[in-house]
């Protein structure tokens, strides 16, 4: 007979804080730009400011 009681519970906030620590951003533009990802997101929001004409200066 097995026990399936979990020996220690956590909360989401817990469990998402040590996912965050998972992600590493860029320290530079230089850097974002070499990674597809970071390239796209930038992309993505050029074309968003683009179409809904929010540019600020």
């Amino acid at each position: 007979d097995v026990d399936h009681t979990p020996l220690k519970y956590k909360s989401i906030a817990e469990i998402y804080e040590k996912c965050n620590m998972c992600i590493i951003e860029p320290e530079s533009f230089e850097e974002a730009a070499k990674d597809d990802s970071w390239k796209k997101a930038m992309e993505d929001e050029i074309t968003m400011i683009e179409k809904n004409n929010t540019w600020e200066l």
